[in-house]
């Protein structure tokens, strides 16, 4: 049996993870709401209040934000918080390593929140965040990327969350309407991605704002049919290029998910969310992955 001594010390020391990982959050996203907070708070301990207590340490700014009926606040990283951070990083890690949770990263630089895509990034913090937690579905994280730190990729997405068993999960969210090219060029660029050496286990999730916005993009797309790709001549004109029949038709290795989500349900399931286990002891299948898509929101699956 554990002495109190023994609970006490893994209880501080999953407290220090907790912060620092909430901290680490806000920082690479440049700025999220206290529920997302509270969530990676909560990978390592006690997470309900967590951004309201740091706030209240002077570690976080709590910031004023109208664009949402949902959202009315959100919060920012103080010069006493990067501090904190980097004070601690390296004790958090060593916490990580014992525990087997995801590494601690500290930004060079928190890139600006931007108000006119907020309502797009919070939805992105929010599904990232059940991604990573939710291991008995998707498997256990080993860390995240955000949409700036993905660079060198033929398609960026707006986050990637990384698994132990060498899967990564891409993170699409689609809020406004895209023109026939924009979508062709999505739908081939993550057909080659998920297509190369190395990639065979990866998986692609686009979250939708509607039903509508996602219709658009499934009657674009059908299985074994020729793709084509767009891009920008000399002129600036769009010019078609007809991907070879071979590539299209060749075994869909991947599976690329389609839903909608709904704002209530993912607060709700943000707040429900438990904290990960201490050891990594769960895998994940395809359609254990699959369940808990169809959890979220209204599935609408095409295989690739």
């Amino acid at each position: 049996m554990q002495s109190l001594k023994s609970f006490a010390s893994s209880a501080r020391s999953l407290g220090l993870y907790g912060k620092c990982s909430a901290l680490s959050w806000a920082a690479r996203w440049g700025g999220s709401p206290g529920v997302v907070l509270d969530a990676a708070a909560g990978l390592g301990g006690k997470s309900r209040g967590a951004a309201k207590s740091l706030s209240g340490a002077g570690l976080l700014r709590l910031e004023q934000w109208t664009y949402s009926t949902h959202i009315k606040h959100y919060y920012t990283v103080t010069v006493a918080g990067r501090d904190y951070l980097n004070e601690n990083v390296d004790a958090a890690n060593e916490i990580a390593a014992e525990y087997d949770y995801p590494l601690i990263v500290v930004p060079d630089k928190s890139p600006r929140f931007q108000t006119g895509i907020a309502v797009h990034n919070l939805f992105v913090q929010m599904l990232s965040i059940i991604s990573m937690i939710d291991e008995r579905q998707y498997g256990r994280p080993s860390g995240y990327k955000t949409n700036v730190e993905c660079s060198g990729m033929r398609k960026i997405p707006d986050a990637i969350i990384e698994r132990k068993n060498g899967i990564s999960d891409y993170v699409e969210v689609e809020y406004s309407k895209k023109s026939h090219a924009e979508i062709q060029n999505f739908l081939v660029s993550y057909y080659f991605m998920l297509n190369q050496s190395g990639a065979e286990k990866d998986r692609v999730t686009v979250y939708f704002a509607s039903k509508d916005l996602m219709s658009s993009f499934n009657r674009y797309w059908k299985t074994g049919e020729i793709l084509s790709t767009y891009n920008r001549n000399e002129k600036g004109q769009w010019i078609r290029e007809i991907i070879p029949t071979e590539l299209s038709d060749g075994p869909h290795m991947h599976r690329l998910q389609m839903v909608t989500a709904r704002w209530p349900y993912l607060l709700s399931r943000l707040a429900a969310l438990p904290r990960l286990s201490a050891s990594a002891t769960v895998t994940s299948s395809p359609a254990a992955a699959a369940a808990s898509l169809a959890r979220l929101a209204i599935p609408g699956v095409v295989d690739w």
